[in-house]
C-alpha cells in the first residue's frame, strides 16, 4: 500500500502569484523533510508533483496513475480517499472473480450526467465511478496513462476539475480507442462501513 501526497502548501504561497525564485518557507521544508523521511524509511509514501489542492486532483491521480503502471507491481490499482476504509478481503473476492479481465470498479457507478458540473469543457458526460473508492486492471491503466497518454494529459480540453469524472473519461477512451472489453463492477461492499451495515 502506498499513500500518494502532495507537496506541502502555506497559506503564505498563493496560488496565483508569479512566485519566481520563492524559497520554501521553514514549514513547507519541515513537512519536506519529514514526508522524505517517512517515504525513505516505510516506503509507503509517494509525493507527487502537484499541490493537494482540489483543484489539482486530476494531476495527482496522473501521477499516482503513471507511477503505478511504471514502477509498481501490482495487477491493480485502487484509490481511496483518506476519510475512508478499504475493504480488502472484498477487494481479493471481487479481483479474484474477474481475472484475466480489464476491470474497473467502485462503490458507486455515476452515469455523468447527475450533475451538469460533471459535463466536460466539451460537454461530454461518461460513467465514473465514485472518487471515495475506485480501481482499475493494471493493464487498463497502461492503456490510459502510457498508450494514450497524449489524450490523457489534454484533459483540460474534454475534462472537469473532478478526478473521479476525468478518470470515466479515460476509461471510456481507452475501451473505445483500443476496443478494449471493461467489466465495469461496482461493490458497495468496498467500504468497511458498507461490509459491515450489511452483515
Amino acid at each position: 500500500m502506498v499513500f500518494a501526497v502532495g507537496v506541502p502548501l502555506t497559506k503564505a504561497q498563493s496560488v496565483s502569484s508569479h512566485a519566481q525564485g520563492l524559497k520554501a518557507t521553514e514549514d513547507e521544508q519541515r513537512w519536506s523533510a519529514q514526508l522524505m523521511s517517512e517515504s525513505l524509511k516505510h516506503g509507503d509514501l509517494l509525493v507527487v508533483p502537484s499541490r493537494d489542492l482540489y483543484v489539482d486532483l486530476t494531476l495527482k491521480t496522473i501521477s499516482w496513475l503513471e507511477w503505478g503502471v511504471n514502477q509498481a507491481r501490482y495487477d491493480y490499482i485502487v484509490k481511496t480517499d483518506d476519510e475512508y476504509c478499504l475493504n480488502t478481503t472484498e477487494l481479493d473476492r471481487l479481483v479474484d472473480g474477474h481475472r484475466g479481465h480489464e476491470l474497473y470498479f467502485g462503490v458507486y457507478e455515476h452515469s455523468g450526467t447527475e450533475y451538469s458540473s460533471m459535463r466536460g469543457a466539451d460537454g461530454s458526460v461518461a460513467p465514473f465511478m465514485s472518487g471515495a473508492v475506485y480501481g482499475l486492471s493494471i493493464g487498463l491503466a497502461a492503456s490510459i496513462i502510457r498508450d494514450d497518454r497524449i489524450h490523457t494529459m489534454s484533459y483540460l480540453l474534454y475534462g472537469t476539475s473532478s478526478d473521479d469524472a476525468n478518470m470515466g473519461k479515460w476509461v471510456d477512451y481507452a475501451t473505445k480507442r483500443r476496443e478494449l472489453v471493461v467489466d465495469h463492477v461496482v461493490e458497495p461492499k468496498l467500504l468497511c462501513y458498507e461490509a459491515h451495515r450489511a452483515s
